[in-house]
């Protein structure tokens, strides 16, 4: 009868110890897939931001040409993008407190 007990109690904590791996294993594979998905969108952000800035460059270098003024087609990008971000700031100040 001790003998059973104690097969028992054994198998019970194999048992135990076997989930235990399982559930480190299963955390594991979803922080992988966390990081995998969180490098991808970081990497799409980063091409996506520096497309961007081309092409901010490209229209102020275009309004360059056309008032004439090297430096006027940055100084209206700048104005522009200054008063999006004063307007989205303004709509969104509730959420940053």
């Amino acid at each position: 009868m001790d003998l059973s007990n104690n097969h028992i109690i054994e198998n019970f904590y194999r048992l135990f110890q076997t989930k235990i791996e399982i559930t480190k294993l299963e955390i594991q594979e979803k922080v992988e897939n966390t990081s995998k998905k969180l490098f991808l969108i970081i990497a799409i952000v980063s091409i996506a931001l520096m497309s961007f800035l081309f092409l901010l460059i490209g229209i102020a270098l275009y309004i360059n040409t056309i008032i004439g003024n090297p430096f006027g087609g940055f100084l209206i990008i700048a104005l522009i993008l200054a008063l999006a971000s004063g307007i989205f700031y303004n709509k969104n100040k509730h959420n940053l407190k």
